[in-house]
């Protein structure tokens, strides 16, 4: 018999670390990446126009070679942010590297430049980044029309595809939807809007790696929405004689040695929750589960 286990690192934005437990079956395990995805742009300075929409992150896998015992690097990428009002950053990459120094890696996608009615493109899965993979999806376009929507965000690359574009902002359009993601945990873009009584800013890119829409302009600047976070995802097998968590240290918080439930025979779940305020946003899901 063996423990098959899987936990979400939804750490946005800090270094952290991953122990591999020293029962760790076939000295490997499974890493699934999903990078953040780019935030939508500022409005410029023409009343009643929107802003192009941000890519979508990318998702890559990898079954990655580790040693029992030993710790290893991770990181999660933030999204695109607004650090202020002439400033925004692009989506980070989510990575972890083996002891080979293989790294498996997840792009972030990129944040239009202020003011801009183009979109930018989904990140891409590249070779090498990992064993298989999917990019995001391309956000909207903004047209330089009066009362036209900003460009709706990508969807993130997932699972079991890539995510699709964003829809273009139109003229008197209640909205421009957003890209949708390609399966696992891939989010959604954020949806454009057009003027809606105060709501002008872009809405956020979904968890994980979807990108932000573009911001409404009607008098005065506003924002796009942020990218969503990126997410790194490790499954591995354990042999017999434990039915404990492996611990994981994120920006000084630890989870370890979390006792199974047994709630049927053969059958073990294992939940843990922390909370961070935005941007960090970290959630920490076990989940265990006996094989034969």
């Amino acid at each position: 018999m063996s423990i098959l286990r899987s936990i979400n690192i939804y750490a946005g934005g800090v270094t952290g670390t991953w122990t591999a437990p020293l029962n760790l079956l076939d000295n490997s395990v499974l890493v699934e990446c999903y990078g953040g995805g780019g935030a939508g742009a500022r409005t410029g300075t023409t009343a009643y126009r929107g802003g192009g929409g941000g890519g979508g992150g990318a998702y890559s896998k990898a079954i990655m070679t580790v040693t029992p015992g030993v710790t290893y690097d991770i990181w999660v990428g933030l999204g695109g942010y607004f650090i202020s009002t002439s400033e925004v950053t692009n989506g980070q990459d989510s990575t972890f590297t083996d002891d080979d120094e293989s790294v498996c890696r997840g792009r972030g996608a990129s944040s239009p430049a202020i003011g801009s009615y183009a979109a930018t493109a989904g990140a891409s899965f590249v070779e090498g980044d990992g064993d298989s993979g999917f990019s995001g999806g391309a956000g909207g376009n903004a047209q330089d029309i009066s009362f036209c929507s900003g460009g709706g965000g990508g969807g993130a690359g997932g699972s079991s595809g890539a995510g699709t574009a964003g829809a273009t902002g139109t003229p008197y359009s209640t909205y421009a939807t957003g890209g949708i993601g390609g399966g696992g945990f891939a989010g959604n873009g954020g949806f454009g809007l057009y003027f809606s009584g105060n709501v002008v800013k872009g809405n956020w890119g979904l968890s994980f790696g979807g990108g932000g829409a573009g911001g409404y302009r009607i008098t005065s600047s506003n924002n796009g929405g942020n990218g969503g976070n990126g997410l790194l995802r490790l499954t591995w097998k354990e042999g017999e004689g434990t039915t404990q968590a492996q611990g994981v240290e994120v920006n000084s918080l630890i989870m370890a040695n979390l006792s199974g439930h047994p709630e049927k025979e053969g059958f073990y779940i294992v939940n843990k929750v922390l909370y961070y305020q935005f941007p960090v946003g970290t959630i920490y899901t076990v989940d265990v589960t006996e094989e034969a």
